[in-house]
């Protein structure tokens, strides 16, 4: 048994000392190769000294008629159509405004809910995402935030972190 274990860590640092010089004769064939194929690189003052500067740059400014295909397809813009102005309808104008408080969002496995409270009444109500409060939406629950939407006009409502607005 002794003298398998002998021959064996015999025969692991005969290999180690194979691949110890092999690995020397393809580092040395590496670095003679590696002279032949090397590019020369100029320095790059030397290379810019030696270009003469041009007199004069005649650049002319486009027109705005050679932008026309940009204005009219922005490429920004995901429709890829100009923006337009959205005229207030008279329901937005008139939209009541959304007055509440974000005390908290609780978000568990699939579960997004928000702790809101009403200023009208300061009752804290639970709200999970899709829910109405006051005809508003609540159409998204982050971490920090709660994005509620009435019709065309969205209302950020960002947690409140101070312990002194929370009580009153």
């Amino acid at each position: 048994m002794r003298k398998a274990h002998t021959f064996q860590v015999a025969a692991s640092l005969i290999l180690i000392a194979a691949i110890w010089v092999l690995a020397g004769r393809v580092y040395r064939a590496y670095e003679r190769l590696s002279g032949e194929f090397s590019v020369p690189v100029p320095n790059q003052a030397t290379a810019m000294a030696e270009q003469p500067l041009p007199e004069e740059l005649n650049v002319a400014t486009p027109t705005l008629e050679e932008f026309s295909a940009v204005i009219e397809r922005p490429i920004f813009s995901p429709s890829r159509r100009p923006a337009t102005l959205i005229a207030e309808t008279p329901e937005a104008m008139a939209a009541p405004t959304l007055e509440v408080d974000l005390v908290g969002i609780v978000m568990w496995q699939s579960q997004r809910i928000a702790l809101v409270r009403l200023k009208q009444d300061s009752r804290v109500i639970k709200v999970n995402q899709g829910a109405d409060v006051a005809g508003w939406t609540a159409v998204a629950i982050e971490p920090s935030r709660v994005l509620f939407r009435r019709g065309d006009v969205e209302k950020e409502i960002r947690l409140m972190y101070n312990n002194n607005q929370i009580d009153g």
